[in-house]
């Protein structure tokens, strides 16, 4: 008995003694101050990015805007800076980027971070929409039993393209007419505001078209039509006594393959939430060591004369 009253207690000894060294813990990293970056180059403009730390891409809670952070494009030439806009919560870079150079992006909050860095983008080329032929309108109910406009026309990408290189993001307006009476005399002039046009799908490749729900603009893959032409079937909201159909007026923005993965993945993100899914959607991100994309896209702004 005595003998297993000793085993303990030396054991005990050896425990309390144990106890006076620190235990070494090994620790996991913690996603919480992930940065996450949204910025898109366009030629002859300063670039805007929005900066945040979050956890997890698809679970977007925990938002932290953070102002001292350290971001800057470096290509070849140049090295652009941005500041942080208190008042936008966003950074601006100090500089406009030039068309002719290949972008990286980094990041760090501070030095013993590790830190973001973007993969190596372009600026591609812009291009212009040719119309062959004369949009087609048809006055129809909608939904609430308003009248409103189906607009349909075709259009192509300038044949010299290399389509499989290049996406498109196409935003479409009209401007909104009213009748007044003046002088007795009822005349129909401009009301001052602007409508983006529904898009109402195409029928011919439905899937080659995703729309963002959030601005009205339209995003797809030229390749998927060759050289074919483009059908678009474009509607308005309403279409009240006195008002007309005069111009259509777009802007075409050419983008590079980041930018079209990513709003896709934002665009589906944003589907998921509303619908109540719990299954993760799979986000795509060209940034090392956080979540975002560092993009491009080169804008034209044209219009189409409804005869």
């Amino acid at each position: 008995m005595n003998k297993r009253i000793y085993i303990l207690f030396s054991i005990l000894i050896v425990v309390l003694f144990s106890c006076e060294e620190p235990v070494t813990l090994t620790t996991i990293e913690s996603e919480s101050g992930k940065m996450l970056v949204e910025c898109e180059l366009t030629p002859y403009r300063t670039a805007e990015a929005r900066l945040y730390t979050i956890g997890n891409f698809n679970q977007l809670n925990g938002i932290n805007y953070p102002e001292n952070a350290v971001l800057k494009l470096v290509s070849s030439e140049d090295e652009l800076f941005f500041k942080y806009d208190k008042a936008r919560k966003i950074y601006v870079s100090e500089h406009m980027v030039n068309p002719n150079y290949s972008y990286v992006l980094i990041g760090y909050l501070n030095e013993r971070e590790n830190k973001i860095k973007s993969s190596l983008i372009t600026i591609p080329a812009a291009q212009k929409l040719s119309i062959p032929g004369t949009p087609v309108l048809k006055k129809v109910k909608n939904e609430k039993g308003l009248d409103q406009m189906n607009i349909s026309f075709s259009a192509r990408i300038p044949s010299e393209v290399n389509l499989e290189k290049y996406f498109y993001r196409i935003k479409a307006e009209r401007k909104i007419f009213k009748q007044v009476v003046i002088g007795g005399v009822a005349e129909t002039i401009f009301s001052g505001k602007t409508e983006v046009l529904d898009f109402l799908g195409n029928d011919d490749i439905p899937l080659a078209f995703t729309k963002s729900e959030e601005d009205g603009t339209i995003l797809f893959d030229a390749s998927r039509f060759g050289k074919e032409n483009i059908k678009f079937n474009f509607a308005t909201k309403s279409f009240l006594a006195g008002d007309k159909l005069e111009t259509i007026h777009y802007t075409l923005e050419t983008i590079n393959e980041p930018t079209y993965r990513y709003l896709i993945s934002k665009i589906k993100q944003g589907k998921a939430s509303l619908s109540g899914t719990t299954e993760p959607v799979i986000s795509y991100s060209n940034i090392e060591n956080g979540y975002g994309y560092l993009g491009s896209s080169s804008p034209v702004s044209d219009s189409i004369v409804i005869k």
